[in-house]
């Protein structure tokens, strides 16, 4: 006879928002600003961003240039035609230590990017690149170039999905990116599971994390901080979760497919706070044991902090993929 754990860890995840407590599926691109480039130049090389997929009817993103090099650069939009990339316009020239407005390119397409380059090899300084661009209502950060933005379906999810990618110029291990989001959360006694649909695409080739960490703070008393950790070095995805001291402890591993959109689900009850379950695809992992507890600042309210990490293990730029996000009750 299944558990109460194994009947709801196996539940197909939700298409809907209906009778989840927060649900995204990234169909509602919001404008939000983010890193393009942020590198350390010190010679004469094109750098460039990751590719940014703008949605059917999204409008052209423009670009902020804060340079921070001893020596002045051209930032300038490009455009794809087909495997080419095609310079969209002049450029823009940034003198050293100034800023500057890269605006909207009329020469607009679905795919698009930003280069840079210095017309003298600069000696000290970051450059810093950072666009206007349609982007879920979620938080950015990370190393490198972190970038979180919707981009076109692959494999068959229904919908447009999230990309998550770690810089791209001269990567480097444990580079990451992140996306968070506050969620209004009712205090009850019932659990609360959270979920996303991940694609670990390229697992073969690049090692990568992916986290999903939920941390609920109870106003007044304390926080419960629980996550599920996928690691893929190889076509074996190891799973871990986080532990009662805050380290990430390994529960198993199963064999992954790279064009797979994985199922990853944490629940947690916030009144004890315990794991019912950490589960991939459905299948129980890891259950019963203590999630990290902390006192609560008396400014926090009944809410909990969503993260997303896309984090590498080897000097190698990573990209993950995100489709579906959601929250909610275990009646």
């Amino acid at each position: 006879m299944r558990s109460l754990a194994d009947r709801f860890a196996s539940a197909p995840p939700p298409t809907a928002p209906a009778g989840c407590l927060f649900f995204d599926d990234f169909r509602t691109p919001a404008r939000g600003i983010a890193y393009a480039i942020n590198y350390a130049i010190r010679d004469i090389a094109t750098y460039v961003s990751p590719s940014l997929v703008l949605p059917f009817g999204a409008l052209a993103p423009s670009a902020m240039v804060e340079n921070g090099l001893n020596q002045s650069v051209t930032v300038r939009w490009q455009v794809k035609e087909g495997a080419a990339w095609i310079d969209a316009d002049a450029g823009t020239v940034v003198g050293a230590g100034a800023n500057a407005i890269v605006p909207a390119n009329s020469n607009r397409a679905p795919e698009m990017r930003l280069t840079a380059v210095a017309g003298v090899a600069p000696t000290s300084g970051t450059l810093y690149v950072r666009w206007d661009a349609p982007t879920p209502s979620w938080v950015t950060a990370g190393t490198g170039s972190p970038i979180a933005l919707i981009q076109a379906d692959r494999y068959g999810l229904a919908g447009p999905s999230l990309a998550l990618v770690t810089r791209l110029n001269a990567p480097a291990a444990n580079d990451e990116s992140y996306i968070y989001n506050q969620v209004p959360l009712p205090w009850v006694a019932s659990p609360v599971e959270f979920g996303a649909l991940v694609l670990m695409d390229d697992i073969n080739v690049v090692s990568k994390q992916f986290d999903l960490v939920a941390i609920a703070y109870q106003a007044g008393r304390r926080s419960v901080n629980a996550g599920v950790r996928l690691e893929s070095p190889s076509s074996s995805g190891v799973l871990s979760a986080k532990d009662s001291g805050a380290a990430w402890v390994s529960v198993g591993s199963r064999v992954l497919n790279a064009k797979d959109w994985v199922d990853l689900r944490v629940a947690i009850d916030p009144s004890s706070g315990s794991y019912i379950y950490v589960a991939l695809n459905g299948e129980v992992f890891y259950g019963g044991m203590p999630a990290y507890g902390a006192a609560t600042p008396t400014e926090q309210r009944n809410v909990v902090r969503l993260s997303l990490y896309c984090r590498t293990l080897a000097a190698s730029s990573a990209e993950i993929r995100v489709g579906r996000v959601w929250a909610r009750l275990l009646a």
